[in-house]
């Protein structure tokens, strides 16, 4: 596998669409077919990701060996890599208790937990992976507060603290209000 994904839809611009694809091309799939490669077990929520998955060729692991990872990452707050290939596991980390899932969150509710929705962003030239994981002690919507994970892509260890997002603010300038993150509305 030669192509990268290493944000949601392909790239910065969001296109939702990689122009250089062969493999899927329509003369392709009508003349071989489409099939499943592989199923990846993802615990933790019933409906397993929201965020897109992500791909990495090329990463060199311990041990000499280089593999081409997909990285996935779930509501119940778990990273994994997969090898992009066949699906061998690679690693996976728990980056904390995600929020159960309860009406003030979602009033029909689709997810057991709510951790990682957005789809984190991999820098290849770092070898980190950046997911923000909405989080609670305790798993309730109370005191929830969400955090910013830098991990390796190799092994899945923190490269950085986690970054707390409350209260992070930002100037949008030309006058406008500067704006604070709140992980909650009360």
């Amino acid at each position: 596998m030669s192509i990268s994904v290493l944000t949601c839809s392909y790239n910065n611009a969001r296109p939702g669409a990689n122009p250089a694809e062969s493999v899927l091309a329509a003369a392709a799939v009508r003349s071989r077919g489409i099939r499943r490669l592989f199923s990846l077990p993802l615990p933790g929520d019933r409906r397993g990701a929201e965020a897109q998955p992500l791909i990495v060729p090329g990463v060199a692991l311990p041990g000499g060996r280089t593999r081409d990872l997909l990285l996935l990452a779930t509501m119940a707050n778990q990273v994994f890599a997969f090898d992009a290939n066949d699906g061998t596991p690679v690693w996976q980390h728990a980056l904390g208790t995600p929020i159960t899932s309860s009406g003030r969150i979602d009033e029909h509710p689709i997810n057991d937990h709510w951790g990682i929705l957005s789809t984190p962003v991999v820098d290849a030239s770092a070898g980190v992976m950046y997911a923000c994981a909405w989080m609670s002690p305790d798993g309730s919507y109370t005191g929830a507060q969400h955090w910013l994970h830098a991990l390796s892509i190799v092994d899945g260890h923190a490269v950085h603290p986690p970054l707390n997002l409350e209260g992070a603010t930002y100037d949008p300038g030309h006058g406008q209000p500067v704006q604070s993150f709140a992980s909650a509305t009360r």
